[in-house]
């Protein structure tokens, strides 16, 4: 079980292919397409999202919260998305 024990949130941007979906931290076992695809619309017309969350650990992103956002960014072909990065965790 990880425990996290956030000292430091800051925000900036990374690539997607560098986030983690871990089920320990992200227990959902599925992106819901009415979800997704409300999203998707509301992106296509410009509308602005909240960054996804991620957590920082031995150099990798694993996301904390932003499973839909996620999905309608990869298909959206974007490479990049910003994400808010907890640190300091064990």
């Amino acid at each position: 079980m990880w425990l996290l024990n956030v000292t430091g949130l800051n925000t900036k941007l990374i690539k997607i292919s560098d986030v983690v979906i871990d089920k320990e931290l992200y227990p959902r076992n599925f992106v819901d397409w009415v979800t997704t695809s409300r999203y998707y619309n509301a992106m296509k017309s410009g509308a602005q999202f909240p960054p996804i969350r991620v957590a920082e650990l031995d150099g990798k992103y694993y996301l904390i919260d932003g499973a839909h956002r996620l999905a309608v960014y990869k298909q959206l072909k974007e490479t990049n998305t910003l994400a808010e990065i907890m640190t300091g965790l064990d």
